[in-house]
Formats: C-alpha cells, sequence, structure tokens
C-alpha cells in the first residue's frame, strides 16, 4: 500500500511539474522603433465621415468648402482589458466584440482655402480645432495607388502622434482624396477624404534566447511579427520568403517550443508561454520543423479522394505547389516542376489549385499533360471554410512546400527562388 501511495504521490508531482512547465509565461521588453525599415507592408485607415458639426466646436470660417471626419479607438481601460486577455485572437466571443464596439473619437477636418487642401487635427481631444495648428498640403495631391505615396515628403510635413490614452500610437493622419470611393460618398468628400497610416514598429530580445523580435505597427488590428536570431536581419517585404507569424503561432526559440500568447503595449511587453515538447510529438504547424494536417484530397480529372499520405505512397518526399491559372509564376514554373519531378525519382508532386472554376484548370492540366494529383478549390469556397488554403495561411502564389513521409515540413518559399531552393534540397537530401 505505501509503494501504491509513493507511486501515486510521484506521478501527480510529475503531473504538477509538467503543468507549470507548460504555462510557463515569458515576457519580452518592447521598445519602440520609428523607422519600420521595409519590415512591414505599410497599412491605412480610412477616417469615418460625419455629417454631425454640433459635436464639435471651432470649426474654421475661412475654408471655402470642408468635410469633418473622425477616427475611432479603444479608451484606456477598455483597450488594456483587450490586450491583457488577448482578445484580439478571439473575436467570436461576445465579450470582445462589445469591447471592440466602445471607442472613442479623435476628430479632424479637412476642407479647402483658395484650391490648397488645409487639415487641422483635434490632438488633444477638446473637441474643439481652435487651439490645433493647420497643415496645409498644397494643391496638388492625388494618390492614384497606395504605393504612389511619398512618405519622406510627407515626414517632412508634420508627424502625427497621440498615445491612445496610454497605447503609443505613432503615425499619420493625412488627405487620402477620392481613394475610397467605394464609400460612395459625394465628389466633394472623396476629394477631402483623409486616412491614418501608422508607421514605425516594436522591438524586444527574447531573455536567455539568441533570438529578436519585431511586431507591425497597426491600429487596433492583429500584427504581423518576425523573428529572427541576434546576428541576422530580419526579413522584409521584398524578400521571397517573408513569413510573418501572428498571435496564436507556435515558434521554435532554439530547441524550445513557445506560443505567441499576447502583446501588452500598455506596459509594453510580449507573452510568450513555453509549451512542453515531448519526445518525437508532431507538433501540427504551418512552417519548418512542424508537420501539417493528413489533409483530405479530391483529384479534379478523376475525382479520386485520397489524403497527403496516399499521394505520397513510397515516395520520401512530397512537393505541394500552390497554384492558379490566374497566377502567371505559377504557371511559368511549371515546366520546373516537370523536370524536378523527372530527375528525383523519389519525390511526388501535389497541386492545390485556388481559382474561379474547375474548367480552366482541368484545360490547363491537360494541355499541359500535367502528370501529378491536383485540387481544386473555388474562391467562394475558401472564402467560407477553412481548408488547407486557410489552414496552412497560403498568401502568396505559387507557394511551395516540401515535406517528408512523416508530413514534416522540410522547407516553405514562394516563386522561382523557392523552388530552386527545393531542388537544391533535394539534391543533398538524395
Amino acid at each position: 500500500m505505501f509503494y501504491k501511495k509513493k507511486s501515486l504521490s510521484i506521478f501527480f508531482y510529475i503531473l504538477l511539474i509538467a503543468s507549470c512547465e507548460k504555462t510557463k509565461i515569458e515576457e519580452v521588453k518592447l521598445s519602440f522603433i520609428e523607422n519600420d525599415e521595409g519590415l512591414f507592408q505599410k497599412m491605412i485607415t480610412p477616417l469615418n465621415y460625419s455629417t454631425n458639426l454640433d459635436l464639435i466646436e471651432g470649426i474654421p470660417e475661412q475654408l471655402d468648402v470642408f468635410r469633418l471626419f473622425y477616427l475611432e479607438y479603444n479608451p484606456k481601460s477598455q483597450t488594456k482589458k483587450m490586450f491583457k486577455s488577448n482578445q484580439f485572437t478571439q473575436l467570436n466571443s461576445i465579450e470582445s466584440l462589445e469591447l471592440l464596439n466602445s471607442k472613442e473619437k479623435i476628430w479632424a477636418i479637412t476642407g479647402l482655402k483658395n484650391d490648397s487642401i488645409i487639415l487641422k487635427v483635434d490632438f488633444n481631444r477638446n473637441k474643439n480645432f481652435s487651439d490645433d495648428i493647420d497643415f496645409n498640403f498644397g494643391k496638388k495631391i492625388n494618390y492614384d495607388k497606395f504605393d504612389s505615396i511619398n512618405f519622406n515628403e510627407l515626414n517632412r510635413l508634420f508627424n502625427t502622434q497621440f498615445d491612445q490614452n496610454g497605447i503609443n500610437l505613432t503615425g499619420k493622419i493625412i488627405p487620402f482624396p477620392n481613394y475610397y470611393n467605394e464609400y460612395n460618398y459625394d465628389s466633394i468628400t472623396n476629394s477631402l477624404q483623409l486616412a491614418f497610416i501608422p508607421f514605425g514598429y516594436w522591438k524586444g530580445y527574447v531573455k536567455n534566447k539568441d533570438h529578436k523580435l519585431a511586431i507591425q505597427n497597426l491600429f487596433l488590428d492583429l500584427p504581423k511579427i518576425l523573428i529572427s536570431t541576434k546576428e541576422s536581419d530580419f526579413k522584409t517585404i521584398s524578400n521571397p520568403n517573408y513569413f510573418p507569424y501572428i498571435l496564436g503561432d507556435k515558434v521554435f526559440l532554439g530547441r524550445d517550443l513557445f506560443l505567441l500568447k499576447s502583446i501588452d503595449y500598455l506596459n509594453e511587453n510580449l507573452k510568450l508561454q513555453r509549451l512542453k515538447s515531448f519526445g518525437d510529438n508532431k507538433e501540427i504547424g504551418i512552417r519548418k520543423n512542424f508537420y501539417i494536417e493528413n489533409f483530405q484530397i479530391l483529384n479534379i480529372i478523376n475525382n479520386e479522394k485520397c489524403d497527403i499520405d496516399k499521394v505520397i505512397k513510397d515516395k520520401d518526399y512530397l512537393i505541394i505547389d500552390f497554384w492558379g491559372t490566374w497566377c502567371k509564376p505559377c504557371l511559368e514554373l511549371i515546366p520546373d516542376l516537370k523536370r524536378i519531378r523527372k530527375k528525383f525519382k523519389n519525390i511526388e508532386i501535389l497541386g492545390i489549385a485556388l481559382d474561379k472554376n474547375e474548367r480552366s484548370i482541368k484545360e490547363h492540366i491537360l494541355k499541359e499533360r500535367i502528370e501529378w494529383d491536383n485540387h481544386f478549390i473555388s474562391f467562394e469556397k475558401e472564402r467560407d471554410t477553412m481548408g488547407i488554403i486557410r489552414k496552412l495561411r497560403i498568401e502568396n502564389f505559387p507557394t511551395y512546400l516540401l515535406i517528408d513521409k512523416k508530413r514534416k515540413i522540410l522547407y516553405r518559399g514562394i516563386g522561382k527562388e523557392g523552388l530552386e531552393k527545393i531542388q537544391s534540397l533535394l539534391t543533398n537530401l538524395i
């Protein structure tokens, strides 16, 4: 009886240690870097148009024509609760939706004076423009597309910085005429439209780990996160293998597995949850050294049902090609895939085609004599279901995954450079 009790005590003690290990939280201290260094795509948030002029005072009388806009944000107490409870990753809950709707406003007014665009922003949030300075943007502002914005010129004009009652939100409120025509405003309102553009990013170093993080500076949205060793540079958006993390992702830092749990902007830290990894357990994920699910596949040509394991069969490796007939680089690289399949006898290829309809995919497969299995996913269906493209977070086409017989991801890349890397890896593996 004594040995049984002792064994049970040891068993529960081990469970307790494992439980504590699993829930161990590490904090990464963050600091704000004003220059984004090309790490993240610039995001824009349109300001909302308001016709209620009684909400704010001090509207300039000298403007020939004007429009009133506002930018919504969460007040300090609510925002703090959201960040600390990590509810940005749980937006299907009623509570988080209520938090998102509890917003305050930054007011801005833009108008014309002698054909020049004038902007005033109520930065002190007293709902009065009389104590705010004028920004004169001149007569020539017409952004045909987002890429045409001259950010260096905007930096010379002015910088906007307000802290959201405790959250450092650095960016610019700028005129953005005729960019948001889909809102069906009148022509004057469209010509005076305003937008908020955040800039900079948050940076931190993991304690006792040889890694650093960069976190996108976004306005109440799920930020992208870059992770690199301390000696290496972060990948930029121009890198063909650029693939940021988001909250909820798992990441290996050295030999340890962590969950990117939450970001607390108020206290300027990111929380990592250390996950206990046991032996050869397969960690399902979307990056190198993780494993993919055994997805069910339907061959578009013969309608035969199968799965990833059946596709790879007696082969050692599988290349998964995410493509579509609308994607020119995808079509240009199909001959390269054929050559790789012919050269390496122990690999197979699986195509996952995202397109408008099956007919165009079938016609291209038959025309190009593509011999490997292809699975079709329509644009409409992929928006409504959690399919392979959404689960593996395929954002660029073509994307290539190289996996082994156990469905372990050996490499993930995009475009011609990604396929060349796979060929190089196969040469060394075989």
